[in-house]
Formats: structure tokens, C-alpha cells, sequence
């Protein structure tokens, strides 16, 4: 991902390369979360039927949006 953003900000690529890098950046970003936080939901989901952790729901509060 930091080189797609690397490539973005590079100001000898032109205008539009530059935005199509922030794109693909963007989408990776999303991609990145939606990844994340699937997998933290389930051990959340996981944790409250076993052992109580609270891990798991740190990071989901930490990193959640609107937090």
C-alpha cells in the first residue's frame, strides 16, 4: 500500500495517474479494514462465548468509525 501512495504523490506522474494511484489506494485501504474488522467481529463473537477477553473489543472500539 505505501508505494500505491509513494506513486500518488509523485509529482512527475501525471495528474491523472496520480488519481487513479489514490484510487487504488482507497480500494486497498477498504479492502484492508473490511478484512480486519470482519475477523476481530468474529472473535469478539468468539470470546464472548468462551473465556471473557476484552481484546478483541479494545481494538474494535479503538478502530472503529465514529469512535
Amino acid at each position: 500500500m505505501k508505494r500505491v501512495l509513494q506513486e500518488a504523490a509523485d509529482k512527475s506522474n501525471p495528474l491523472i495517474e496520480r488519481m487513479r494511484f489514490l484510487g487504488i489506494y482507497s480500494n486497498n485501504l477498504d479492502e484492508f479494514y473490511k478484512v480486519r474488522f470482519a475477523e476481530l467481529k468474529r472473535r469478539i463473537i468468539i470470546s464472548e462465548d468462551k473465556a471473557p477477553t476484552l481484546i478483541p473489543a479494545i481494538y474494535w472500539a479503538k478502530f472503529s468509525p465514529g469512535c
